[in-house]
């Protein structure tokens, strides 16, 4: 009897040792208007599957009404509700397992907030 299977799904596997952890895709600065929804998301690799942290200003985010954060597979997703000045920022996302650790940095920023204050001078 012959079997078939994907190398690919069986490969993290057969490896010895571990597949420090990596950004397949990071974050982008993005600008939101005030008062709406922001998202930013990464896209990881490693193994063992690798962990994810977000930080805004260099303190951990917490998941509450603010924030949310989800992933789908290896798709991880920060949701910023109601952005307002004081949520802007850098954000930075850590990724971490046994082989090692990354980081990649982006901003939130409030949409045309730069614009208005040009023109009120």
């Amino acid at each position: 009897m012959y079997y078939s299977f994907d190398v690919n799904f069986f490969l993290p596997f057969l490896i010895l040792g571990n597949v420090p952890a990596s950004f397949v895709r990071e974050p982008k600065s993005i600008q939101v208007v005030e008062g709406k929804t922001g998202t930013m998301d990464c896209e990881v690799a490693g193994y063992p599957v690798p962990k994810v942290t977000w930080f805004r200003n260099g303190r951990e985010i917490l998941e509450g009404r603010k924030f949310k954060m989800t992933h789908i597979g290896n798709i991880h997703t920060l949701v910023i509700n109601e952005v307002f000045e004081e949520d802007c920022g850098d954000i930075v996302v850590k990724v971490y397992n046994k082989g090692g650790t990354k980081t990649a940095r982006a901003s939130l920023q409030i949409q045309g907030k730069l614009t208005q204050f040009k023109d009120a001078l």
